[in-house]
C-alpha cells in the first residue's frame, strides 16, 4: 500500500468528504493520511480590541504536524474567517514552512470562478504587483476546484496523481519519516547530520545537495554493480 498525506485549511470541517475519499483510494491501493486546520483555533487580540488571525499560532500548528514534511497536496478553501482571510495567505505561511515545496497545492470555492478577479482587485492598480499576484496563485502545480459537484473525484484524482515513485522523493519521504536520530555513515556528507537534517539538504538543492545526491548515487552503484572505478 502507498501512503499520502494531505492538509486541508477551512472553517467547515471536511472529515466526511476526506473519510470517503480515503475508502476510495483505499481500494486503488492508497492509504490517506490527512490534518485538518480550522483557522478560526489560532486566533489573537488586536490592538483595536478585535479578533484577529495568529499567523504565528498557525505556523506552530503546521509545524507540530507529524507529516509535514511529507505533505503530497496542501488545500485551503479560498474565503476563510467571514472572508477576512484568504486562502492564497495560509498557502503563503505553508510555503515560509516548506519553503522548497514542489508537490501539490488546492484551491477551491463554491466561487471559484471568482477567485483570479479577487486577487486582481486586492492587488491595487499597480501592474507589478497584479503580476505578483498572479504568479502567486498560477504556479505549475496549483489547482483550483470548485467545492461542490465533482469535488470529492478531483480530489482523488489528483492525489492519485501525485508522484510516488522518484527516487529523490522517496528518500526524502522515508528519511523524514524516521527518528531524527543522527545518521551513522561512512560518507563525508553524511556525518554528523540528523535523519531529518539529511533530507533537508537533499531538498535544498544547492551545492551541498548535489555533493550528497552524487555521493549517494556512486554509493548506491558500488553496492548493486561490480564496476571498477565504484569500488
Amino acid at each position: 500500500m502507498d501512503n499520502r498525506y494531505i492538509v486541508v485549511v477551512d472553517e467547515q470541517s471536511q472529515e466526511d468528504r476526506l473519510d470517503r475519499i480515503a475508502t476510495n483510494l483505499s481500494k486503488e491501493g492508497v492509504i490517506l493520511h490527512y490534518r485538518e486546520l480550522n483557522p478560526n483555533n489560532y486566533p489573537k487580540r488586536l490592538n483595536n480590541g478585535d479578533i484577529g488571525f495568529d499567523e504565528e499560532k498557525f505556523i506552530e500548528a503546521l509545524n507540530n504536524i507529524p507529516f509535514i514534511n511529507q505533505v503530497d497536496v496542501f488545500a485551503s478553501d479560498y474565503n476563510l474567517i467571514d472572508e477576512t482571510l484568504k486562502g492564497i495567505h495560509v498557502i503563503n505561511l505553508f510555503l515560509k514552512v516548506r519553503p522548497r515545496y514542489k508537490r501539490k497545492i488546492v484551491i477551491y470555492s463554491a466561487q471559484i470562478e471568482t477567485v483570479l478577479h479577487d486577487v486582481l482587485a486586492k492587488a491595487g492598480n499597480s501592474i507589478e504587483d497584479q503580476i505578483l499576484s498572479i504568479k502567486q496563485i498560477a504556479g505549475k502545480n496549483n489547482h483550483f476546484f470548485k467545492s461542490d459537484g465533482e469535488f470529492e473525484d478531483k480530489f482523488k484524482q489528483l492525489i492519485l496523481s501525485s508522484p510516488n515513485i522518484s527516487i529523490e522523493k522517496r528518500l526524502i519521504d522515508e528519511l523524514h519519516s524516521l527518528d531524527n536520530n543522527k545518521v551513522t555513515c561512512n560518507l563525508p556528507s553524511f556525518e554528523g547530520m540528523s535523519t531529518h537534517e539529511l533530507a533537508d539538504a537533499i531538498e535544498s538543492e544547492t551545492d551541498v545537495s548535489q555533493t550528497i545526491k552524487k555521493e549517494l548515487v556512486d554509493h548506491i552503484i558500488a553496492l548493486l554493480f561490480d564496476i571498477d572505478e565504484y569500488v
